[in-house]
């Protein structure tokens, strides 16, 4: 049976608050039933010091989900974990490998064995009752492509940067689905088609988190958003790396459903 959901956005690039603190990057802490996680750790410069002041204790955490390996969303993983050196870490195994945005470096500084706990995930899983994780997300559309700007290593070849990667976390409650979502390097529409195809006739309630719109051409946008009118959502929170332009047009096209959310701010389901 779904479970009461809060959601906390610990980082993120925008405040409104004067005693929090913003910074490129994104994390959320979230609350499902009685049980505390976080979805990414941003850069680790703001995490800390927002944690202390809304009053979250990361020993009480159950477990750290990365929606991908850059360090805008996983910076903060090792002060974490020298605070809860047990937590369980879950993720791709992707996120492991060094990664370059314009051959400048991006990636993770912790690598595996600094973990005690990891769990990769590569497939659809749900990892504890009601909450789960995409795995890898087919890409079904000509226009989310992938950007020549982002590369990974593997294998010590450089290649362009597919994402694999990239993974989303949708939690049942009482409304619906609430999905949260890193940077959708995947793109958005690739990432809820697949939501849809693995949960049927789930209502899709929340969408909340980063949409990789930033960059994207007046195109892409006009049929980001002609997609999202299709969708019965109640709530939608664009942040992160969404972009000023994408979110103007959302806030035009769906009025009071977009809510243009800040560090700090907080929901419950």
């Amino acid at each position: 049976m779904p479970k009461n959901l809060e959601v906390l956005i610990l980082v993120e690039n925008s405040i409104y608050r004067r005693d929090l603190i913003a910074e490129h990057g994104l994390s959320f802490w979230f609350k499902y039933g009685d049980e505390e996680y976080l979805f990414d750790t941003g850069q680790g410069m703001a995490l800390f010091e927002n944690a202390k002041k809304l009053d979250i204790d990361f020993n009480r955490l159950k477990a750290v989900f990365l929606s991908h390996g850059h360090d805008d969303h996983t910076g903060g993983l090792r002060q974490l974990l020298s605070i809860n050196p047990d937590i369980d870490v879950i993720a791709h195994p992707d996120v492991f490998e060094a990664k370059y945005s314009r051959n400048k470096e991006i990636g993770m500084d912790v690598i595996k064995k600094d973990i005690n706990l990891f769990r990769a995930v590569k497939d659809n899983k749900e990892i504890y009752p009601g909450i789960f994780l995409t795995g890898e997300v087919p890409r079904t559309n000509d226009f989310e492509t992938k950007s020549k700007k982002y590369t990974i290593k593997i294998d010590e070849k450089i290649q362009i940067d597919t994402f694999r990667d990239d993974e989303t976390l949708f939690i049942e409650t009482n409304k619906g689905l609430v999905l949260l979502l890193g940077c959708s390097h995947s793109g958005i529409v690739n990432i809820i088609e697949y939501i849809k195809k693995l949960k049927g006739n789930d209502k899709i309630y929340a969408i909340i988190g980063g949409m990789h719109l930033i960059n994207a051409g007046e195109d892409r946008i006009k049929q980001t958003i002609s997609y999202l009118k299709k969708i019965n959502f109640e709530l939608l929170i664009p942040l992160h790396c969404t972009g000023f332009n994408a979110v103007r047009q959302m806030k035009n096209e769906f009025g009071d459903r977009v809510n243009v959310a800040h560090t700090g701010d907080r929901f419950i389901f």
